[in-house]
């Protein structure tokens, strides 16, 4: 199975959002952010921090809401209007929960999530 590092991804995707709201820091990969692709990982950070600190599936959830939004920054937001859009998120969390490696990581990515985005 191929491995999947998440560190990368979070990595840019957290500080461009997180760090002052309103400003967008430019991501790794490109000079020019589009803007839906920001709007929709500050949707993201605005929906995390709506999840209460004491929810005991908050960091199942903010690993979702990253997943969700990943997705649809690399396939676009149509992806949302698809009624198999939400099986298919399941099915991807089912997969990273049932591989123990996987799990791990995707468990440390959730925390990272829930740090940089404290409830609010």
């Amino acid at each position: 199975m191929t491995r999947i590092d998440s560190g990368p991804a979070l990595s840019t995707w957290l500080p461009a959002e997180a760090s002052t709201p309103g400003v967008h820091a430019k991501p790794a990969s490109t000079a020019q952010a589009r803007p839906a692709a920001q709007s929709l990982a500050a949707t993201a950070l605005q929906r995390i921090r709506a999840v209460p600190p004491d929810d005991p599936d908050r960091r199942r959830k903010a690993l979702r809401i990253y997943l969700e939004t990943t997705l649809l920054q690399a396939f676009g937001t149509q992806l949302a209007l698809d009624g198999g859009f939400t099986q298919l998120l399941d099915a991807v969390q089912e997969r990273m929960a049932a591989d123990p490696q996987i799990a791990a990581v995707a468990d440390r990515a959730a925390a990272m999530l829930c740090e940089q985005a404290p409830a609010g």
